[in-house]
């Protein structure tokens, strides 16, 4: 259901409950009436009481069928306007049994009045405000003219002082009871104003929250679209020149142009160097998007991190020893695991020692080193290589960028290995640094917190 009608059918049914009370402090009220020797006639009054709870019992019977979901608001418009109907005429026959137009319960129809507001609406509580005032005009008429026994709140023939004292008693409790009836009726009404308010801030909070969350989720899916095309033309970039490289080649041997052995041999082992470029270039970009795809989602293992280090140390002393570089490695006995995707980790590692072999010369060093404390693990790759220029330092972990002094030293290079870098450290919710001198070699810096142990979470 919808508030509106959840707010109906709750009112429709506290009304049913509210008129058992009314009915018994009305029969209550006729029988004291009678006891402390007012003239209101006692037997009419207590049988308008046993009338309101008799047709109260219909009316409670009949809500279990009219308010059953899901809800026909007209259906409970009529059941709601029956009973409001039925109250005035009850609360109209009770007036006229307790003095007519000169009745202390007139005041009586002021909160009746209200509850109609409540329930039905403006237009409805104007036509029943109307119908109320033309019954009390024309009883006043008829009793004004003996068409209808009036019955005098005072004895007038007798006119004793006790009489006026009783009379101005019961206006006095009537008009009290009125006006904390309305006081308590008002206030329930801006409670639960206030409460709606409270519900419509709360909800207007929480849809700028989503509103924000969906703002967000467009800007990042605008910034990958971005990145996306970025790499699209980067990769289109980098893919044209071997592959127009290998095409020269290739038309170069078929034409004819080079007809000795020796010639055809360069040639071609210069379309297979493109060829091998290309390739790791693929190879690299597949990583690449392979790591972007995955976000971090593949389930993490603990990696012991001095078996890994000594494995890819040991994986790479071939390419050391070819190109004359001492490759070694300075690790703690006991270093801490750490938690992650153990192909990623050594594919991490195995970028940045390729690269410190890559960019250092022949007779250079490459040494991998590891620290731990009780927050995070440090490992560190120095080389004695090329080093990076200051203005290339802030560049090197963008796809495809390669400094000017590595393309110097290395012709061929994807510039995807410190991208690759960043990205699986950037997933390790760790950090990497560069700290580098031209010609006096660079060491790289991973840091990667560790899991909080139970004693340092106790302490």
């Amino acid at each position: 259901m919808i508030p509106r009608e959840e707010e109906l059918v709750f009112r429709s049914r506290w009304l049913v409950r509210v008129r058992w009370i009314v009915a018994g402090v009305m029969a209550l009220g006729a029988l004291a009436a009678h006891a402390i020797g007012l003239t209101y006639p006692p037997w009419p009054l207590l049988g308008i009481a046993i009338a309101v709870a008799a047709y109260n019992v219909l009316f409670a019977l009949a809500a279990p069928r009219l308010l059953a979901p899901p809800v026909d608001l007209r259906r409970v418009h009529g059941y709601v306007n029956t009973q409001i109907g039925a109250d005035f005429f009850a609360l109209l026959v009770w007036i006229h049994f307790t003095g007519g137009p000169l009745s202390p319960f007139l005041a009586f129809f002021v909160f009746h009045l209200v509850i109609c507001g409540l329930l039905v609406g403006r237009r409805t509580t104007v036509i029943h405000a109307f119908w109320v005032l033309a019954s009390l005009i024309v009883m006043g008429v008829a009793e004004s003219q003996g068409w209808l026994r009036h019955h005098p709140p005072i004895d007038e023939g007798a006119a004793r002082p006790i009489d006026a004292t009783l009379h101005l008693l019961t206006v006095g409790s009537v008009t009290g009871v009125t006006l904390i009836t309305v006081a308590v009726l008002v206030g329930g009404i801006a409670n639960r104003l206030r409460h709606r308010e409270r519900e419509l801030d709360e909800a207007r909070a929480q849809l700028e929250r989503h509103a924000a969350e969906i703002e967000g989720a467009h800007a990042q899916l605008e910034k990958l679209d971005e990145e996306r095309n970025a790499f699209f033309r980067l990769v289109s970039h980098q893919l044209r020149a071997p592959l127009t490289s290998i095409q020269t080649v290739l038309r170069l041997v078929t034409s004819g142009y080079a007809e000795e052995p020796e010639k055809v041999t360069e040639l071609v082992g210069r379309a297979d160097r493109q060829a091998q470029h290309m390739l790791a270039l693929i190879n690299d970009m597949l990583s690449l998007t392979r790591i972007r795809v995955s976000c971090g989602d593949e389930v993490r293992e603990s990696v012991a991190l001095g078996p890994l280090l000594d494995d890819v140390v040991e994986g790479l002393q071939n390419v050391a020893q070819e190109r004359c570089i001492t490759l070694s490695s300075r690790l703690p006995p006991a270093l801490p695991a750490i938690p992650a995707v153990r192909r990623k980790a050594e594919q991490l590692f195995t970028v940045l020692v390729e690269n410190a072999l890559k960019y250092t010369p022949a007779g250079g060093e490459v040494e991998v080193t590891a620290a731990a404390d009780g927050d995070a693990a440090r490992i560190a790759v120095r080389d004695t290589g090329i080093g990076i220029p200051p203005d290339a330092v802030d560049k090197i972990f963008g796809e495809f960028y390669r400094a000017p002094n590595a393309k110097a030293h290395v012709a061929v290079g994807t510039g995807l290995g410190l991208a690759i870098a960043e990205r699986i450290v950037r997933e390790l919710n760790g950090a990497i640094s560069v700290r580098s001198a031209v010609s006096q070699g660079s060491t790289f810096t991973v840091t990667i917190p560790l899991p909080r142990t139970r004693e340092a979470e106790e302490s």
